[in-house]
């Protein structure tokens, strides 16, 4: 027997089935695959495929900050609104100018930044991302500005050798916390390197992620100070 379900854009009921079902599956985010008639799939695929790896980050990240599981009518009305934020930043027109380590930006103070999925702990998982080793990283979002963000937070993972007297460092850097999902900037990665003879590695490491940071202050014109967390909840 059918299943009635509806449309999660237009609401229009529909039927799901092995034969005569009338309800199509769209990716919104991994993992999270929503019921559309054929026309809204139409029109919101290439939308949905464009928006799906940053939403899907930015969602694992909210997940995980507030502790909670959320609903497939949750998710779709977090996707609703993160679209429509999305639509207003392309209206800006914003091409990034220069690339620094981990951002893009311009003389105006607006920047551009990849989101990324961070580790569940310092000392973690966030520990893989040290292949992120001081090469520039693309960006997925700009138009951002200085009053997009609520602070500047970092957190290092543990080294993994990388030389004599050498060890890389994953940085997680925090600019929002993701208590509800949002185009706003929030958590992305860099790496920095840190050197010693026996000891001192991280204290290198954790001074060039402060260098790199206040330099991103610098060129977005914030006056929030640069901290470094154990956590980001």
């Amino acid at each position: 027997m059918a299943k009635t379900v509806t449309c999660a854009f237009c609401g229009a009921p529909l039927t799901k089935g092995f034969i005569r079902g009338t309800a199509k599956g769209l990716s919104i985010a991994d993992g999270i695959v929503v019921h559309c008639c054929e026309s809204c799939l139409e029109s919101e695929k290439a939308l949905a495929k464009v928006l799906r790896p940053r939403f899907t980050a930015k969602l694992e990240n909210c997940k995980w900050e507030n502790g909670v599981k959320f609903t497939e009518a949750q998710i779709m009305q977090m996707y609703r609104n993160y679209a429509k934020e999305c639509a207003s930043y392309l209206e800006e027109g914003f091409t990034p100018g220069e690339k620094a380590q981990f951002y893009s930006f311009d003389n105006n103070g607006r920047f551009g930044w990849m989101e990324r999925t961070i580790g569940r702990s310092a000392d973690g998982a966030s520990h893989k991302n040290t292949t992120y080793t001081r090469r520039e990283q693309d960006c997925d979002a700009f138009g951002f500005t200085k009053d997009d963000i609520s602070c500047i937070e970092f957190r290092l993972s543990r080294g993994e050798r990388s030389g004599l007297f050498k060890k890389n460092y994953s940085v997680e850097i925090c600019l929002n916390h993701e208590d509800i999902v949002s185009f706003r900037p929030c958590y992305s990665i860099t790496a920095v390197q840190g050197s010693g003879v026996i000891f001192g590695y991280r204290h290198s490491a954790r001074k060039h992620a402060e260098e790199l940071l206040s330099q991103f202050k610098n060129h977005i014109g914030s006056e929030l100070p640069v901290r470094e967390v154990r956590n980001f909840r």
